[in-house]
């Protein structure tokens, strides 16, 4: 405890599920808590609150025009929106491009580096291909979801196969 008056000072806050929590503590141990929700609850009451003062400055000059009024308070809200959406469609695409280039990133070194572990299977299954020369097959499935999947097949090709497929020279690419 310190200060002028020797005074201790506590407050509280709770986390909440919101995304983009921030807690300030200011001086005087004074908290103020914002998420994603607080603040654009806040960003719609100030351009409201905006459009509002507007238009009950133009009622007070003439009280006649009521619907024109309401028409511009209307276009006064509707441009703010925009104005907000295009903002955050701006910041989507960004956190769009970044999480891209981040990925080509980490799969460079995933790839290159041969002495990581490798991820654990979250699940086994086997497969049975079809046709004369038909085997049973062990999968894992790595990842399965909606957006990716990765399942590895386990002796997939013979070693006459394999051969055959590392020596047979590349195609060109032009």
């Amino acid at each position: 405890c310190a200060g002028e008056d020797e005074t201790c000072r506590v407050d509280h806050f709770t986390v909440n599920s919101n995304q983009d929590q921030v807690i300030m503590i200011k001086e005087g141990v004074e908290v103020e808590h914002t998420d994603s929700k607080t603040i654009a609850s806040k960003s719609a009451s100030t351009l409201l609150d905006d459009c509002k003062s507007t238009a009950k400055s133009h009622l007070s000059s003439d009280p006649e025009s009521a619907i024109n009024i309401l028409e511009d308070l209307t276009k006064c809200v509707q441009k703010g929106i925009a104005v907000e959406i295009e903002r955050a469609n701006e910041e989507i695409a960004f956190q769009a491009t970044v999480r891209k280039d981040m990925a080509a990133l980490v799969e460079n070194y995933t790839c290159a580096d041969e002495s990581l572990n490798t991820t654990e299977a979250k699940r086994t299954e086997y497969w049975e291909s079809g046709g004369e020369f038909g085997r049973r097959m062990k999968v894992s499935v790595m990842i399965d979801r909606p957006a990716s999947r990765i399942h590895t097949i386990e002796d997939f090709l013979t070693d006459d196969e394999c051969r055959a497929v590392e020596e047979r020279p590349p195609r060109s690419c032009t």
